[in-house]
């Protein structure tokens, strides 16, 4: 499986969403992170074929997607952010709803949403209303719908948004169980529903592709970076203007801070280990 992405770039009237971006994916989940605004639903929408790029090209196992879509559509299984159900509808009615919508045969759909069903998680609702489910149990359906052609790549953007931590958790679990010969893309402004399964990261920021590696590597790029101390309010005061504090908790001996900079922020700093959320904070914050 390769997706290839080569000079894509969109624009619109007053804005650029996208600027050549340059990438290539293969098997595994690749965690597309950036904050809200970074172009990341619009990636994901053009690859989907939803929306054409105003320049560049998107290859699937060496296809245009442009000139092809359906050709990476038999292939495609995509839950968007704003993934709506039919409330009154149980899964098995809206799975088969949606099995048709996508052309796959009764027979074939109905062993398929079985299957589904179980693997899931879904038996012991899967005939009630869609309406009273919790924010989880949506969502798994929308894997459900999603998966229902068997795609290679599977597509889910920011899907964790409105779950409780429970439910992000069984969450990026599924996902690890399904990565196994597919691409899955999941896109997230939330750091750790991707630092535990992605097997590489690609960080966008104001439309641009700022890195793309492996989670560990993207770490090492900012080791002895990261520092940490504990100073008074004032000392605070004076550090947060002139660097990027990541934490600041409150100790009966002072504030307790971590900081990201090349230079240690007080006499007292000691360097400590760079996580992905200080790598986020680095390149989405100082390297602009």
């Amino acid at each position: 499986m390769n997706l290839t992405i080569q000079q894509v770039s969109k624009k619109y009237k007053n804005k650029v969403a996208l600027r050549d971006i340059n990438v290539q994916f293969t098997s595994g989940i690749i965690g597309l992170l950036g904050p809200n605004g970074a172009g990341k639903s619009t990636l994901m929408r053009i690859i989907a074929t939803l929306d054409q790029p105003s320049s560049g090209q998107i290859r699937w196992n060496g296809t245009d997607i442009a000139k092809k879509p359906k050709k990476l559509r038999e292939e495609l299984g995509f839950l968007p952010q704003d993934f709506g159900v039919y409330p009154g509808l149980n899964a098995i009615e809206f799975l088969e709803y949606m099995a048709s919508i996508k052309g796959v045969p009764m027979k074939i759909a109905r062993k398929r949403i079985n299957e589904l069903i179980v693997a899931l998680n879904l038996t012991e609702n899967c005939k009630y209303p869609i309406g009273g489910y919790s924010g989880g149990m949506k969502q798994r359906v929308g894997i459900a719908q999603a998966l229902l052609n068997d795609p290679k790549l599977l597509i889910v953007d920011e899907p964790t948004v409105g779950l409780d931590p429970e439910e992000r958790i069984r969450f990026r679990q599924l996902l690890s169980t399904l990565a196994h010969d597919r691409l899955i893309i999941l896109s997230t402004h939330i750091v750790s529903d991707i630092e535990s399964i992605a097997t590489q990261i690609a960080l966008l920021h104001q439309g641009q592709l700022l890195a793309y590696m492996q989670p560990e590597k993207l770490i090492q790029n900012i080791e002895g970076k990261v520092w940490k101390c504990i100073v008074t309010s004032d000392q605070f005061n004076r550090i947060q203007k002139q660097y990027l504090v990541s934490q600041a908790v409150y100790r009966s001996e002072g504030m307790e801070i971590r900081v990201i900079s090349d230079q240690p922020p007080c006499s007292e700093a000691k360097k400590v280990a760079a996580t992905l959320e200080d790598v986020y904070l680095y390149y989405t914050t100082l390297e602009k």
